[in-house]
């Protein structure tokens, strides 16, 4: 039954599944039970000085940042004095309050108590979640307070560039909702960046795929934004050599990073630990997509509910096109999870493109040697055939390092520069040929390439 494929599942005893509905109220009074009896009460602490944990945020028009608090030590009120020792703001409590769901004012938080902080401060950036707030006026002059312990900053695994689709003019509301954004997820990391094409816009980081695409929405829906999002890298870390050489590695999470290859001693790439679930009919074509993934150390196990499958598999084959494949090849009956579990040694390059001679940093990439000329072949000919045609052959290259490894030429626009001409002798065509070639010659070396963003839009969609 349910109960006993759970608990296989989930790898814990039968008995600890408990049957609760919300919607009729079954099983509800004997979980709350439960919770109370395993889960350990608060310890109280309200004659020490304050110290309080930030788990969450969210900003206000009138009240400013609203901290959510657990208070492990202490009392606090309206009107005292906090501390964000991250950030080291002070600044004067306006409120403090519980949750009853909505925001309910109180007169004080004490220790053991969950409840928020209206802090007035309209700069996000000054709190943060993961910090430990204190009152400064309970603290000597000297001493030092430690944060406290329990909260791991997240480190982001999967990098992307997002532009606004329309152009900049919405650019202040873009700045202003990622930092709305990252008051309650502190996961989330954005920096500025700009491309040649598509203007101004954020390389932002993120746990994986699922926390990419929840950012996405959130940012579509919530401020009516459209975005240009470039292909999804991951975190490599590169040690040097040479008079560069460290014993900490230097991450790269954007092609635009990328050192010079003599300084290169040896490169790493995170890999994940991949769980599949899957009826059996399924399980030849899963094995295959895993292979031809670079995935290894599979093992099968049959189980109550289906085919379990485990590897081990690079995480950036695992964030490109790999869960939509596994849900083409198992007919959308399989479900993926996967934790990074390890870091391994890698061989990269970098494919970089060059349009009429000039390099575009927008379009490299960084992949694996064994795949370089296959990926580059892909690249040129898709760019042959999105973008359009000039008054001039328009060569298009792609390299690795000063080795041109693909090619493809689109061919000038062409004028019938002698269709008045009519009889006569073949030299004056000639003439006039050679002065459309010599022209064409003095286009292509005076040349400033100008492509429109929708081109961009639409190679950075067809990338696979």
């Amino acid at each position: 039954d349910r109960q006993k494929e759970l608990a296989q599942l989930l790898k814990v005893p039968e008995k600890e599944i408990m049957l609760v509905s919300a919607k009729t109220g079954q099983g509800v009074e004997l979980l709350l039970q439960q919770i109370v009896n395993q889960i350990p009460p608060p310890i109280i602490e309200v004659g020490k000085p304050f110290k309080a944990l930030i788990f969450d945020s969210q900003y206000d028009y009138y009240k400013g940042v609203i901290a959510y608090v657990r208070v492990f030590d202490g009392k606090i009120k309206k009107g005292d004095k906090i501390k964000f020792l991250a950030t080291r703001s002070e600044v004067e409590v306006l409120e403090v309050g519980y949750f009853k769901p909505a925001l309910t004012p109180i007169s004080e938080l004490h220790s053991g108590e969950i409840g928020w902080i209206a802090t007035g401060l309209k700069e996000l950036r000054q709190v943060r979640v993961g910090d430990t707030v204190i009152n400064p006026r309970e603290v000597g002059k000297n001493e030092i307070v430690s944060p406290l312990a329990g909260y791991k900053e997240p480190q982001s695994m999967v990098y992307a560039s997002f532009y606004l689709a329309g152009g900049g003019q919405d650019f202040e509301i873009f700045s202003q909702a990622l930092a709305k954004l990252k008051l309650n997820d502190w996961a989330l990391n954005y920096t500025p960046e700009n491309s040649e094409i598509l203007g101004r816009g954020y390389r932002l980081g993120f746990l994986g795929m699922f926390h990419l695409k929840i950012t996405q929405e959130r940012l579509e829906q919530e401020y009516g934004l459209d975005f240009v999002i470039t292909d999804p890298t991951i975190p490599y870390k590169v040690w040097l050599k040479g008079k560069t050489a460290s014993l900490e590695p230097f991450i790269i999470t954007n092609p635009s990073q990328w050192p010079q290859e003599d300084l290169i001693e040896r490169i790493e790439e995170p890999w994940v630990d991949l769980s599949i679930i899957t009826p059996f009919q399924f399980v030849p074509n899963i094995l295959k997509l895993i292979h031809e993934n670079r995935g290894s150390n599979i093992t099968t196990n049959s189980t109550t509910f289906g085919i379990e499958i485990k590897a081990k598999m690079p995480l950036d084959e695992t964030i490109k096109k790999f869960y939509d494949n596994l849900k083409s090849v198992s007919s959308g009956y399989a479900s993926m999870d996967y934790i990074i579990s390890e870091y391994r040694l890698v061989s990269l390059v970098k494919l970089e493109v060059f349009l009429a001679g000039d390099k575009f940093e927008s379009l490299s990439k960084l992949v694996i040697t064994e795949k370089a000329e296959q990926e580059a072949r892909k690249l040129a000919l898709k760019l042959k055939n999105l973008l359009p045609q000039q008054n001039y052959p328009l060569a298009i290259q792609v390299k690795i390092g000063s080795r041109i490894v693909a090619r493809e030429t689109i061919p000038a626009l062409k004028k019938d520069v002698t269709g008045y001409l009519y009889g006569g002798d073949r030299t004056r065509k000639m003439k006039l040929w050679q002065k459309q070639k010599k022209g064409k010659k003095r286009l292509l070396a005076n040349a400033k390439l100008q492509i429109p963003s929708s081109v961009f839009i639409k190679i950075f969609s067809s990338r696979e």
